[in-house]
């Protein structure tokens, strides 16, 4: 057969591939290969025709006798890519196919659109086959690649959970997750709307909480940035309460995220005193939550001389109430209020939610 008529094969196999029709394709394949055992376009041809008609061990000798034959070329290599992307069920294959995106990557080393899509599809395999660490790497190396806002932030969200999965007892995790949201929440680009986006805030404020970085500033930008979540609330609520107890000279503590059930309580329970109302049954709660926590800043100064609740923090009530009517916390406000106003059937009915839905705030179960 001279090169005119094995080019004519490889033509015909083409079409034939193009056409569905594979049998064909092997057909017009098999006689180029009988004078040309490795041809690298018929090998390839090959892979797919045997693919098509579902011959997975043809097919996959087939591609890897073509890369063999002529490993720097890219066509085959994506061939075998495709071939083990279909077949990611068979756990063998899923090694071969990180070696085979690693290879990609040197291919597309100098078109940045493919090698991005290699790099995250590797970056879900290393989480498929276990290799969290791996996969984490490769997004931050994304991060850095990639050069507009939307694509920064989709890889940000995969590298946050990607980091929920690691143990939080490693320190450098820690500090990654930490900067990971700081860059969600401080980008320029659209609010976060992906599910979950209310554990992402507690899980960035908590984490500033827990060490003892500023988090009422971080709380106003979130307030700005998400205006529909409550939780950048809650804990300027509490905020709010700290600087009250600071006037009454007593010793300030700081916030941590373990103690907030009872941390926000407190507060709810220290705006009510702050107005002056229901003194003597805050005055019996004083046992319980000084058994809770020894000698607690906030029991310490109930009965003293009440200092002038600012006006800002009742708004900050008002709109937890708007934006999550259903809380524990907005139920413990609405019962209060109730007690404030002796409507003793409706206390009763809110602070029986609240004991219902948490069982940590205190002062639900005993009022």
């Amino acid at each position: 057969m001279d090169p005119k008529d094995l080019k004519n094969c490889l033509k015909n196999a083409r079409d034939a591939i193009g056409k569905k029709d594979f049998k064909e394709a092997l057909k017009q394949c098999k006689l180029v290969l009988t004078q040309e055992k490795n041809n690298y376009n018929a090998l390839v041809f090959v892979g797919v025709a045997a693919e098509g008609l579902e011959q997975t061990d043809q097919a996959l000798k087939a591609y890897k006798r073509a890369i063999e034959s002529i490993p720097d070329k890219v066509l085959a290599w994506q061939g075998l890519c495709g071939f083990y992307e279909k077949h990611q069920d068979n756990s063998e294959y899923c090694a071969d196919l990180v070696s085979v995106y690693e290879k990609l990557q040197e291919f597309y080393s100098s078109e940045k659109d493919k090698l991005l899509e290699v790099q995250q599809k590797l970056a879900d395999l290393h989480v498929k086959v276990g290799a969290v660490e791996k996969a984490v790497e490769l997004y931050q190396t994304l991060i850095s690649s990639a050069e507009d806002t939307e694509k920064t932030l989709a890889y940000q969200y995969e590298l946050y959970r990607l980091l929920q999965k690691q143990p939080q007892t490693l320190q450098q995790n820690e500090d990654l997750l930490c900067q990971t949201l700081a860059k969600i929440f401080e980008s320029t680009g659209p609010p976060p709307a992906v599910e979950g986006v209310d554990e992402m805030v507690r899980d960035y404020l908590n984490i500033l909480m827990k060490r003892g970085l500023p988090v009422v500033e971080a709380c106003q930008n979130l307030m700005v940035r998400l205006p529909s979540r409550s939780y950048p609330l809650e804990i300027l609520l509490i905020s709010d309460t700290e600087a009250l107890i600071a006037k009454t000279k007593h010793r300030n503590h700081s916030l941590h995220p373990a103690s907030l059930e009872l941390e926000l309580e407190l507060t709810v329970m220290s705006l009510f005193h702050f107005r002056g109302t229901t003194p003597k049954l805050l005055g019996g709660l004083v046992p319980y939550f000084t058994q809770v926590i020894p000698m607690h800043p906030r029991c310490a100064f109930w009965g003293e001389e009440n200092p002038v609740i600012e006006a800002e923090t009742e708004k900050r009530f008002e709109l937890i109430c708007e934006l999550s009517p259903d809380s524990a916390v907005v139920k413990l406000v609405q019962g209060l209020k109730k007690v404030e106003e002796k409507n003793w059937l409706m206390a009763r009915t809110y602070l029986s939610q609240v004991v219902d839905q948490n069982t940590k705030l205190i002062c639900g179960l005993y009022f």
